[in-house]
């Protein structure tokens, strides 16, 4: 599956992110850019696209769009895919927080609205919310059912990657599971978007939406030995 196109960038915006450190990762493996990665959108990078647009028959305007999208992510390594796409996933699950008053909670299979961004869930659940965002970042079902409308906590849990606790998550590519039900399966899951340092605490910050109120944010220390934390490639 294409990696998605997220947003037009082009120098002087003050772009900066994640989407941002894929495309100068891309175009330091072409040989095209010397300087660090700074997930910066300026002059240099701009420059550096206005190259990669002049060797690919389009206008050399230094602009990410959609046409040097088009282009730029068939160059794309793995590793730089994933950034990229874990960067929507982010980016996407945070401006859902946005439309929470809109959002309500229903449980309904086959899911509905999995159209990609900007198609903001009406109603939907936990789960459905997880795949919604994964389908705008255009990451593999995190069911393992090729988006065809089904799933749940359960089916999620058993696919992707198990890792040790939640320090080891990676932001916009695991999920967190937590609750249990009377035969041990998931209750909930929630998108784990970023962490930050508090004193000596690290916070773990988690997009998730299992109530009426539509989604809601959470910023707090987990424990580790009651969290089931999973990461998509």
């Amino acid at each position: 599956m294409a990696v998605p196109f997220a947003r037009q960038l082009k120098k002087g915006q003050h772009k900066v992110g994640g989407d941002v450190r894929a495309i100068q990762r891309t175009l330091k493996e072409l040989d095209i850019r010397k300087a660090p990665i700074t997930g910066h959108y300026g002059k240099g990078t701009a420059n550096q696209i206005k190259h990669f647009q002049a060797h690919h028959g389009l206008v050399a305007d230094g602009v990410y769009g959609y046409n040097t999208h088009g282009k730029f992510v068939k160059e794309m390594k793995h590793d730089s895919r994933l950034i990229y796409k874990a960067y929507i996933v982010q980016r996407v699950a945070m401006l859902g927080v946005g439309y929470a008053p809109s959002i309500h909670y229903l449980q309904q299979r086959p899911m509905q609205d999995m159209a990609p961004w900007p198609n903001i869930p009406e109603y939907c659940d936990c789960s459905e919310f997880a795949t919604w965002t994964f389908k705008c970042a255009g990451f593999k079902d995190p069911n393992g059912l090729d988006y065809n409308g089904y799933g749940n906590t359960y089916t999620m849990v058993s696919e992707g990657r198990k890792v040790g606790s939640i320090r080891d998550a990676v932001p916009g590519r695991s999920l967190v599971f937590y609750g249990r039900t009377s035969w041990g399966a998931p209750t909930h899951v929630a998108i784990y978007v970023s962490h930050h340092q508090k004193l000596v605490f690290k916070r773990y910050a988690v997009v998730s939406h299992g109530s009426e109120g539509g989604p809601f944010f959470l910023d707090y220390r987990y424990r580790h030995d009651i969290h089931s934390i999973r990461v998509y490639e």
